[in-house]
């Protein structure tokens, strides 16, 4: 029988310490309120939710107990279990201290990174750290390049990998300039040669919809789950879609088959 996975993907929430914070001319509660009630009104009931990063987190600062508090009931009221990834804005210990997530296997752990791998209906579901504190860029590092490869060696099932960073370039000036991985090569060396197994890598980090093929590897980015940067070429410096909408992907799997939906969520449009 052949292999079936639905999950969706969410990613940059940048929710606040109040209800009424403001980021970049968005209040992320009430579109997070808004992405929440949609999921829940979906006809389906998907196997996980996967959240690749900056849950929480002011523009110009990193988030406290206080931010995961407060989006903790919105968070854990969606109907699905929730795996979290850690974004440059996140703080490991305020988040899994606060937000409950599914059962995973830890691969590697420190004070600040987490690598874990949790397994969903005969598919192998890796997350990668990638954040480096106060950075925009990010990096994965030996380690946990290593674990990888050691894992997709010995591993015939096929896998899901999420992590916050783009690892390859997006085709924006500003955006590779400023938001990739500095080890992209190494990680996209590693996934490629098992291309075979590997479903799709999923990452956020760059508020915008995006799908990219190279070396028969799929990478495929959230949208920004609260507001869209733009990402067209000659763009030098970080600009944002003068009407952005509440998105998110919602993900199957099927006989060997993806597919991507990237939801817009109805009368979710509005300027920043």
């Amino acid at each position: 029988m052949e292999k079936t996975l639905t999950f969706i993907h969410i990613s940059d929430t940048h929710l606040g310490a109040k209800t009424d914070y403001v980021h970049r001319g968005f209040q992320p509660y009430e579109r997070m309120q808004r992405l929440v009630g949609d999921i829940k009104r979906l006809p389906i009931v998907p196997d996980f939710i996967v959240h690749t990063g900056d849950v929480c987190g002011d523009k110009d600062s990193h988030a406290t107990l206080q931010h995961y508090a407060l989006a903790k009931p919105l968070l854990e009221s969606l109907p699905a279990p929730l795996y979290y990834l850690l974004g440059n804005h996140d703080c490991k210990q305020s988040l899994f201290g606060t937000l409950a997530s599914g059962p995973y296997t830890v691969m590697y752990e420190n004070d600040r990174e987490l690598m874990y791998e949790f397994s969903v209906r005969g598919f192998s579901c890796i997350a990668l750290h990638s954040s480096v504190a106060f950075e925009r860029a990010g990096r994965i590092g030996s380690r946990q390049l290593g674990l990888l490869e050691a894992h997709l060696s010995t591993s015939a099932v096929p896998c899901c990998i999420f992590l916050h960073h783009p690892p390859i370039t997006v085709g924006s000036l500003w955006m590779d300039q400023n938001m990739l991985l500095s080890d992209g090569g190494a990680l996209h060396s590693i996934i490629k040669k098992f291309s075979d197994r590997v479903m799709g890598v999923f990452f956020g980090h760059i508020h915008q919809n995006l799908h990219f093929l190279k070396d028969g590897v799929s990478y495929f980015s959230s949208p920004g789950s609260i507001f869209q940067f733009s990402t067209f070429p000659n763009d030098d410096q970080p600009l944002l879609e003068q009407q952005s909408h509440v998105g998110y992907s919602v993900i199957r799997i099927r006989e060997g088959h993806l597919q991507v939906h990237s939801r817009i969520v109805p009368n979710s449009q509005s300027s920043g």
